[in-house]
This record gives C-alpha cells, sequence and structure tokens, in this order.
C-alpha cells in the first residue's frame, strides 16, 4: 500500500459508511477527488452524463467521513432507491 493512501483507507476502515462514496454513480467527494478543481469539474461533467438521453444511471451522494450524523441521514434519504437499474 502506497503511504499516500493510507491516510485515506484509515478513514474508510473507521467510517465503513463511507465505502458508498466509492460507488461508481456517486458524485466525487474529497475521498475519491482531493483537488478541489478536479473535484468541481468531474462533479459538472457526470452530471451532464446522467441527463444524457436514455441513460438510466441516476448519481448519488458521496458519504464522507467528516459528515455529521444528520448529513448522513440525509444522504441515505436522498440515495434511497437510485442505485443503478
Amino acid at each position: 500500500m502506497a503511504l499516500e493512501y493510507a491516510a485515506a483507507i484509515e478513514d474508510l476502515l473507521q467510517h465503513p459508511e463511507s465505502f458508498q462514496s466509492l460507488d461508481f454513480t456517486a458524485l466525487p467527494s474529497p475521498s475519491t477527488h482531493p483537488d478541489e478543481t478536479v473535484r468541481a469539474l468531474a462533479t459538472e461533467y457526470f452530471l451532464k452524463m446522467c441527463e444524457l438521453p436514455g441513460n438510466t444511471t441516476l448519481h448519488v451522494q458521496p458519504i464522507t467521513p467528516d459528515m455529521t450524523p444528520e448529513q448522513v441521514e440525509a444522504v441515505r434519504q436522498f440515495n434511497q432507491g437510485r442505485y443503478d437499474r
């Protein structure tokens, strides 16, 4: 394991619900896209791809280690039923 990823791996292990942010339908998060500019661009274009005619993929919001329990619950409610078909 590369040392540069050790902190991210530890975060995932300490917060197992954050594994959901690795889903291919999840919006980019600081865990998956640490660079803010890259994350913003990836989000913009992923959402545009989700809007393409005939696309059935609905994006989900990521759960990240820094979220409060209330934020996690809000994301869970948003994501309910939105998984790839």
